[in-house]
């Protein structure tokens, strides 16, 4: 039993150590019943969370069919969808979706799945994750939305999606008054302004020194946003 344990103990630490190392082919030679699936880096980072930012589609149904936990969290509060997500990789994201993974649960910084793919641009994936119940207004630390974090992107393609979303609050203040209208105003992005203004942006609302959208276009010179605006 000795050597048994000496053996099943040094194949757990090649585990880890391939996770590290983001070595999928060890991974892949290593997988068993034999090993702890759930086991993490010192990061918490786990197998699943590796296979899904590489979407591993193969590896990820193995790590499931042998229990890996498609909800566990890193250090940071990261899950494996989150993984999928920042690197725009739809298949995995869906079969992690299939399994149980909770499109809405937040890191650290309050960042969800869907924050995630808005901050990295994935197009595809907020849309994917939207169907699947991600919540639009969901809010950061600091009280950003997905739809301000679009709108500082300058991503009119990444706003256009969030908009389509029935639930999605146009008018949402950040801990500062900010709303994604201001955002848009203050960076001069014209064609953003334009969709926030058609699904029904607040052109009066203020931030917490007293600037509207119009303000910040204004003492910024971008005129074309002004005119827009002004109206």
């Amino acid at each position: 039993m000795v050597n048994g344990i000496v053996m099943a103990g040094q194949q757990q630490y090649e585990w880890t150590e391939a996770i590290h190392r983001s070595d999928i082919q060890a991974l892949q030679h290593l997988i068993s019943p034999d090993v702890d699936v759930n086991a993490s880096t010192n990061r918490g980072k786990t197998a699943l969370m590796l296979a899904a930012g590489k979407g591993e589609i193969p590896l990820i149904d193995r790590l499931i069919a042998l229990g890996a936990d498609v909800n566990r969290r890193n250090h940071g509060g990261g899950t494996a969808l989150m993984y999928a997500a920042q690197y725009g990789k739809m298949q995995a994201a869906k079969r992690l979706i299939a399994e149980g993974a909770k499109v809405n649960l937040q890191g650290m910084k309050g960042w969800s799945a869907i924050m995630i793919a808005v901050l990295k641009g994935q197009e595809p994936m907020v849309e994917l994750l939207l169907a699947q119940g991600a919540d639009p207004n969901v809010r950061d630390m600091l009280g950003w939305t997905p739809l301000m974090r679009a709108a500082h992107r300058g991503g009119a393609g990444l706003v256009r999606r969030l908009l389509d979303s029935p639930d999605v609050d146009v008018n949402a203040q950040n801990q500062f008054g900010t709303t994604a209208l201001h955002i848009a105003a203050g960076t001069g992005s014209l064609r953003i302004a334009e969709l926030l203004v058609e699904h029904g942006a607040t052109l009066e609302l203020e931030d917490s020194v007293g600037n509207t959208a119009l303000t910040l276009a204004e003492q910024n010179k971008h005129k074309a946003v002004a005119d827009l605006l002004n109206r």
